[in-house]
């Protein structure tokens, strides 16, 4: 009878038992995917932080009537993608179609999160973003996410003007 109810209470414990799931951590949606960059935004910043002016530098489809738009990414961008890998490494895949003679089929960078999530760096995708980008992270979700990050661009005169890139990313 002992025995019974050891063999009894040991089956009611492992039975008990359920596993509950953890959420993923965003670093990980990002590390599980590929990511195709589809648009590119620049905001002119008015002089006291504001936005003035926002243009789309290009597109995948027409932000205004996705039914209407047709592609305007360049043609070097439309086959590359990101992979986020763990340990704060990248892979920007440049696909067959080149930006320049000298672009490579893999580019390393660097990557991490911050600010409970909100806060994203990317150093050394030059060919992508021109310059290392500290930046947010804004409207994460499984199929797609945008960084937008500070940046200075030339006017008429060669002066400065301080900008917001815009660069909406979707799973591959």
């Amino acid at each position: 009878m002992k025995y019974f109810l050891l063999a009894l209470s040991a089956i009611c414990i492992i039975t008990s038992c359920k596993k509950t799931e953890t959420p993923m951590s965003q670093a990980q949606k990002l590390e599980q995917s590929q990511w195709v960059p589809v648009t590119l935004n620049i905001t002119y910043l008015s002089y006291t932080g504001g936005d003035s002016l926002t243009n789309p530098v290009w597109e995948k489809v027409s932000t205004v009537d996705p039914t209407k738009g047709q592609d305007t990414r360049p043609e070097c961008i439309k086959d590359d993608y990101l992979k986020f890998k763990m340990y704060n490494q990248g892979d920007h895949i440049t696909g067959g179609t080149k930006c320049s003679d000298n672009e490579t089929d893999d580019m390393e960078f660097t990557w991490g999160l911050s600010d409970n999530d909100k806060k994203m760096y990317i150093y050394g995708l030059f060919s992508l973003l021109k310059q290392d980008a500290n930046g947010l992270l804004q409207d994460p979700t499984d199929d797609k996410f945008v960084f937008a990050y500070p940046g200075q661009v030339k006017d008429a005169d060669q002066k400065d003007i301080t900008v917001r890139y815009t660069m909406t990313f979707n799973k591959k």
